[in-house]
């Protein structure tokens, strides 16, 4: 009995060993039923990615096929540009255009300013003059009057206003003038004395080339008021410009809309001179005034301590104080 005992004891060992060894089994199995799991989930993950990374390929290939014909498209033959035959020892690096659609592809974070003036064009030239590397920007705008007013509120601190047009300014790294409907823009990168002759003669060829007046002060500061000294003058075009260069004047004309003005600082006064396009807002500008008719023209009435004129072109005019 004793020993058909022990049989039967070895045989439910064996049995239970049998049974540890299935669930082991059973345990690699699902295991590596996991690692399957895991590694069809990376190969996934792998295929997905690869397939994101396709399309954002294609649609950049697509954007560049489509931006490249805007850069490079046809320049109008009557469009003022740089011609390196005219002038000896000048090549022209690189040439690119850019229209209102694609002028935020050049200048992302300034293109609402330009658009505010009415910009058309844009022509921009990399030169190798004799040595020198020179930038020119050429900017085509709707007129005489925001050619100018893009100018005027890009220059800064003019070294020298002798140049080829009245509207000049010249600085070491720097030639910027207005002639007709353009602005005109050369950057010299080496800011050597070789370099800013190098950038006058391309600005004196452009400007005996573009037919067009000179932006015309009296038309408007009427010559009664035309000031001996005059140290600023800003040509605003709408929000943008008003707040960014003639912020500190905003109060008079930040609730309107559809206005040209123009800002000249001469010591310890300032001219506001204000050209409404419609006349809603002249009347709008009447009220906001307190005043029940503007004065004729050439008379001065004064108003919280404000000068108020209008011009005989109808522009209304502030005279402030500026100390």
């Amino acid at each position: 009995k004793k020993e058909k005992g022990k049989r039967r004891r070895a045989k439910s060992e064996g049995q239970r060993a049998k049974g540890r060894g299935r669930r082991a089994k059973g345990e690699g199995q699902r295991a590596k039923g996991k690692g399957l799991r895991v590694e069809d989930k990376r190969q996934t993950t792998n295929d997905k990615r690869q397939r994101e990374m396709m399309i954002k390929r294609l649609l950049i290939g697509l954007w560049l096929g489509c931006m490249v014909p805007v850069i490079q498209a046809q320049i109008p033959d009557d469009f003022i540009r740089i011609n390196a035959e005219e002038i000896a020892g000048l090549e022209i690096l690189q040439e690119r255009t850019f229209t209102k659609e694609s002028l935020f592809g050049y200048m992302n974070g300034g293109a609402e300013l330009y658009l505010e003036y009415g910009f058309e064009r844009l022509v921009v030239s990399d030169l190798d003059y004799s040595g020198n590397t020179l930038k020119v920007e050429v900017y085509k705008m709707p007129d005489v009057n925001m050619a100018f007013g893009i100018y005027s509120v890009n220059i800064f601190r003019c070294e020298s206003n002798n140049g080829p047009s009245e509207n000049y300014c010249e600085s070491p790294y720097q030639v910027q003038f207005c002639y007709g409907d353009y602005y005109v823009n050369i950057i010299n990168n080496s800011g050597t004395q070789d370099g800013l002759a190098a950038a006058k003669i391309i600005a004196a060829k452009l400007a005996g080339d573009i037919k067009g007046d000179e932006f015309s002060f009296a038309s408007y500061i009427p010559e009664d008021f035309m000031p001996d000294t005059i140290y600023k003058i800003l040509l605003i075009a709408g929000d943008v410009a008003l707040g960014n260069y003639a912020f500190e004047y905003a109060e008079y004309i930040e609730d309107f809309s559809d206005y040209i003005l123009m800002v000249v600082e001469s010591g310890d006064n300032v001219m506001l001179i204000i050209r409404f396009e419609t006349g809603d807002q002249i009347e709008k500008f009447r009220n906001s005034m307190g005043i029940n008719q503007f004065p004729v023209c050439g008379e001065l009435i004064e108003i919280n301590n404000i000068a108020l004129s209008l011009t005989d072109k109808g522009d209304i005019i502030l005279h402030i104080d500026s100390e």
